[in-house]
This record gives structure tokens, sequence and C-alpha cells, in this order.
């Protein structure tokens, strides 16, 4: 799968040195016709590739690469050379040809557009179907639906709605007249350059002594045509070799996208300049070069505002690519594609599911998904298929444009008053390849899973960015919130605290500010009247503050679970217990439950490390055990233990006399609560001692 890469954000466009390496990186994935010269290629919006060659070759190749051959198919309608090609679906085909009209091959059939269709010259210089930028742009869910094609001849452009009956377009007939060439711009837009001839006019900038030669570049599928100064006159309409408009690179003063075009040698290019208003300005980069096409890689386009586009420019050396993203960075720094070599470049189309956004999103395609897959390129060593990798420097600062509540947030930190309403934004398009989700301190903030969060509380905030298409995972910039409003306190309790019925466990706000307001919560309710920083708590259950600088903003504090225990005096049956000299008794104690603490004494002093249930009795003494959970202990009373000798018995034998020490066993005491009473604060619970 691809690799990716960016680069930020929303600077302005700018023009020096900057000096970085290629971004963007292309490789070979296949290899067709080697040795063949193939001299334009289109693809379709259901995945295929047309190709036009040398002596007529047409081919055809699936989305899986298969090929297959149309050369012999067509050669039996024509033996004209073809000049143009243009497909908008695998099943259909508009040829043009030197001098026998034009073709359509369209579900297997061919069939000629000639005088029958409106056509009255017989050499066609371009063809042109609109294809799907033209229909996203429109919303033309069926892409059978042709829309406008074009047929260019060297007098007239004639239109159709459906391949049937062409007109000379009277909504155009500032073409008649002229010798006109359609570019298309990778199947996803067009542009046209308009030859005058020798003094009949042109130059709609600066006048027909300027130039004869006018370049129009469509956008926004097509539905608008802009001028494009430009300063060349010329005496044959080739003069222009290739014209392309980036929907995806604007100039930032003006509403017009950076426009490229090229001669017999050099490249140019228009940008931070309104229609007309100032000439075009060589990349002195390609002025020894011959450029022949020029192409574009959208990428990341689910990053609707940092995205990458990188600029491709074909010559009859080879193959180049502009370093930088021009999006964020817009330069005239190029590198060679040294997976091409020096094979001359005739045509390049890219390969997309669906087509990108044009720039500041003044066109929507939802729900069209977008994903830039590979770049076909037609030269003269056959048809080349290319996949890409991006750097990761090319992808380090994206995500960094954020907006708080709609507005450019420049900062890495945001000081804001407390309350729910505040909104992080990030341009960032979700459908079938791409996902985001919010998260605060590096935890997912549940349900935060669109472009946009609302927050309430202080903290770091990014977005997790996923991008199917390109395989790869982007975090955000992150934003440190804090809140100006937000109270700084402390609160610092355990977090279980246990004591006896009737007692109070007294809890309160410290370090606090004088205008700080409060609410203390039981189990989740707001006390009524409790909003003071002080508050004491009397019956079981779980405890919070709510601190608030801002209005209804509270902070809340942890949470105390207090227990309250009803502990009942342990007793036992005597008061006085004699035990045998020598032989240790037991003092047992029962009834209590598991997690309450057993403390002995002898004579008042706690025995140390005796905490069982049971305690073994080895001197005499005035004996007590303390029974404690918490802050709530009772005490037993006194039980005094006193040690005799062992009692003598005789015992007389017929046979001798003798006598016999027989003693009791052992003395065991089991002391135990006066009466089974529940110690926990909750009804239907069995009690935590039973005694």
């Amino acid at each position: 799968m691809k690799q990716l890469s960016i680069i930020w954000l929303i600077l302005p466009l700018v023009f020096g040195c900057h000096p970085v390496v290629a971004q963007l990186s292309l490789h070979i994935d296949e290899h067709f016709f080697a040795g063949k010269e193939i001299r334009k290629v289109e693809t379709t919006n259901d995945g295929w590739v047309w190709v036009l060659g040398e002596g007529n070759f047409l081919a055809r190749i699936s989305p899986n690469n298969v090929v297959e051959d149309f050369t012999a198919q067509f050669a039996t309608y024509s033996t004209k050379s073809f000049t143009d090609i243009s497909s908008h679906m695998a099943d259909t085909l508009l040829l043009g040809t030197k001098g026998d009209y034009a073709y359509l091959f369209a579900n297997g059939d061919i069939r000629q557009i000639g005088p029958n269709q409106g056509l009255s010259e017989s050499i066609i210089t371009s063809v042109v179907i609109k294809k799907q930028y033209y229909h996203q742009y429109n919303y033309i869910s069926d892409y059978n639906d042709v829309g406008k094609i074009s047929l260019v001849t060297n007098l007239y452009v004639y239109r159709s709605m459906d391949f049937e009956y062409f007109n000379k377009h009277p909504s155009e007939s500032f073409l008649y007249n002229k010798k006109v060439s359609f570019h298309q711009n990778d199947r996803k837009g067009f542009a046209l350059s308009i030859f005058y001839g020798d003094g009949v006019g042109g130059g709609a900038c600066y006048g027909a002594d300027v130039s004869n030669i006018d370049l129009v570049a469509g956008h926004q599928g097509g539905s608008l045509l802009w001028n494009t100064p430009i300063d060349v006159f010329a005496h044959t309409p080739d003069s222009i070799r290739a014209v392309y408009t980036s929907s995806r690179v604007k100039d930032m003063f003006d509403y017009n996208f950076v426009k490229y075009w090229a001669g017999r040698t050099g490249l140019n290019y228009l940008a931070n300049a309104p229609n007309c208003h100032q000439p075009s300005e060589p990349i002195h980069f390609f002025d020894d070069k011959e450029v022949s096409s020029i192409g574009e890689l959208h990428l990341l386009g689910a990053a609707t505002e940092d995205y990458l586009t990188y600029i491709l420019v074909g010559t009859s050396t080879g193959l180049f690519v502009s370093n930088e993203s021009q999006k964020q960075y817009f330069s005239t720094a190029y590198s060679r594609a040294t997976v091409l070599g020096e094979v001359a470049i005739n045509d390049m189309e890219s390969m997309s599911d669906g087509v990108p956004v044009e720039i500041n999103g003044w066109s929507v395609y939802y729900p069209f998904s977008f994903c830039e897959q590979r770049m076909y390129v037609a030269t003269a060593d056959g048809l080349f298929k290319l996949d890409y990798s991006i750097a990761p420097a090319s992808y380090e600062q994206l995500g960094n444009t954020l907006y708080y509540n709609d507005n450019y947030l420049d900062s890495d930190t945001l000081i804001t008053c407390g309350g729910d309403d505040h909104l992080l934004r990030l341009p960032f398009s979700i459908g079938v390849n791409n996902s985001i989700q919010w998260q605060r301190n590096g935890q997912d903030i549940i349900g935060a899973d669109s472009n946009a969060v609302y927050f309430s509380e202080s903290g770091t905030y990014r977005a997790v960015m996923w991008f199917g298409c390109e395989n790869i995972e982007i975090y955000s910039k992150e934003v440190t919130v804090e809140m100006t409003d937000a109270p700084k306190f402390t609160f610092d309790y355990p977090d279980t605290v246990h004591i006896c019925e009737g007692d109070t466990f007294p809890m309160e706000v410290k370090n606090a500010q004088s205008n700080y307001s409060y609410q203390w919560f039981q189990n989740g309710e707001a006390l009524t009247g409790e909003t003071s920083p002080a508050f004491s708590a009397t019956e079981a259950g779980t405890y919070a503050v709510g601190v608030s600088a801002c209005g209804d903003n509270f902070v809340f504090s942890d949470s105390v679970t207090v227990r309250l225990h009803h502990l009942e005096k342990p007793i036992s049956s005597d008061r006085d217990i004699l035990m045998c000299e020598g032989e240790p008794g037991t003092i047992t104690v029962t009834g209590y439950a598991p997690e309450t603490i057993k403390r002995w004494y002898r004579d008042g002093v706690l025995l140390p490390r005796e905490s069982d249930p049971i305690l073994v009795v080895s001197q005499p003494g005035a004996y007590t055990v303390e029974i404690a959970i918490g802050s709530c202990s009772v005490m037993s009373d006194e039980l005094t233990v006193r040690f005799v000798a062992l009692p003598m018995r005789k015992s007389r034998r017929p046979t001798t006399s003798h006598y016999a020490m027989e003693h009791q066993q052992p003395s065991r005491l089991i002391m135990r609560p006066t009466k089974p009473t529940p110690t926990s604060g909750q009804q239907g619970r069995p009690p935590e001692a039973s005694w």
C-alpha cells in the first residue's frame, strides 16, 4: 500500500530559494507496449485506460492490466492518421482523424461522425468528452450521461450532447474562424488555446500587438472560463504545447488558480495575479527543455486545507516533479523522476476514485470520496503505470490548521472561560476511506469522531486522522486548553472513609478563592442548599463537590465514599478466668466482619503483632479487645486471667501404690457481641459483624 507524507498549511504562495529534496517518489508498477511510442493516454471514470500510439495503434487496458488491441478493428474504418482520443467510460471512445472526420466506439460498435452529423470539415485536431470532473461538479450520478463533447477542426468547435448531431455552439461564437486546441487536464478539467493567426486579433489581456494567442482555462467542471495573460506572438497554432490549471493550487490574492503553460520550449506560470493584471513568469529550470505535458497528483485529500499536491512536467528528456507540495509552498524547484530516466514524455493522466475538491471547497463532491490511485505516463518507450510514495517530511505539519469557534487558531495554547460551547474544528472530510478520532490528554473522547469536538475541560487536545486511501495515521497538532476561570483548589481525602453511626465526616475545599461558587453532590445528585466550601457527611454515600469560577461551569473534585458502621461491644460470659499453669488458653472473638481490625491489650498495653480473632493466652493479666473499622471502634470490658497449679489426684492400684496427675483440657473463652446489628448504612445487606 502507498506510504504518504505531508507539509503544512496555509502559507501565502512564496517564491525564492527553499532548499529541500524531492518529497514525491514515483515507482514503476507496470510497463506496457515497450518499444512503441504512445502519444496519448486517457483514463476513464470506471478505471480503464485507452491509449493512442504510433501507426494508429489503439489499445485498452483493464483495471487488472489486461490489454485489448483495437488497432486492426479501427483500421477497417479509416487509414488516415489518428489525431486525438477522449474517453469517459471503458465502452466509449471518441477518435479524431486527419481527413476522415471522427469515429465513435460505443458498446462494441464503431460509427463515423461526419457530414451527416453536422461536421463540415474532415480534419479533426482535438476531441474532448467531459469526464469525471464535469460529472461530479454538476452532480450527474450516471456517468453514461455524457454532457458536452467537442470536436475541433481548423475553423470550428462543434458541440453535441448525445453524439448524434454536432453544432457550432452559438454561445462560443468567439471561437469561430480560429484555430482551437483543447488541452485535457488529466481527466479532471480542461483548458484550450486559441490561435488567431497573423494580424487577425487575439491578446485578450494585452492586445493583438502583444499576442495572437489566448489561453482559456476552465474550472468548476468547466462551467467558468478564465483568460490567462500571455505575451507570445506565434505563427502556428502548435506553438502552445501544453496548458494546465491546477484546481488545488490557488493564488492567495485573488480568485484565480495557478496556471501553467508551455510553448515550444520552457514552462511558464501565472500566480498571485488577478485576471489579466500581469504577464506569466518562466520557471527557469525548464528554459532549455521541451515541455509536452503537465499533470498533478493530489494526495491526502481528506485534509481539505492541508492536502498535498505535486506538479508533474513531462519533457522530451524525461519526467520532472515539483520538490514540494504546491499547496503549502509554491516553488519553482523540480527534480527528475529518475525511475523513467530520460525517455521522452508525450502525455500523462492520473487515475483516481473521485476527483479532488477545488481550493477552499468552492465545490463539494459529496458523496463522492477521493483517492488518488496512480499515474499513467505515455512515452516514446511505451506506457508506464506509476505508483507513488512520499517522504515523511512532507506530512510533518498535516493537521496544523485548526479552528476555534470557526476562527483560525494560530497558537498551540488556548486560554478560555469555562462552559460547554467551545468548539475545535479540523478541516477534514470523513468518508468511506477516512476517519477521525479526537483525544484529550492522549485518551480517546467517546463519541468525538467527527471533524469537530466540543470541550469544557482543560487538557491537551488533538485529532487522530486515518487516511484509508494512503493507509496512514497522522496526528493533528496538539492544542493545550486552559480555562482561565477554571478553579484551582485542593481537595485531598481518601477514596473511602469509615465512621461510626451517629458521627460525621467533615470535608472542605481548601486553597480556594473567595469568588468561587460551590455545589455538593451525594450519589450524583446535587444537595439542596449545600453551596459552601465545607460540608459534613452524616449519611452513607459517595460525595463530591463542584467548584466554579465562571457561571455553572463546575470542575468536580475526586469522589469520597463514606461508610457508616454500628459496632456492638464484645462481651463474655465470665469476667474472671482461671487457667492451668503450663497450659496456655485461648480467647476468641467471633461475629465481626473480616475487614474489622482486632487489637488485643494486656493490662492496658497493646500486644504487638496480635490482630487475629484468636488470642493465645500464656500470661496472667487483665485482657481487653478493641474492634475497629476506620474511625469507628468499641472496646470490650476487662477479662481477668489467672493461672493456678494443676490439681493432683491419688490413685491406688491393687498391686502398686502410685499417684498420677490429671488435668482438665486447656481453657477456652469465646467472646461475642452483645447483639447482631448491621454495620452498613445500606438496607437489605447482611451485617458486617454477626455476633
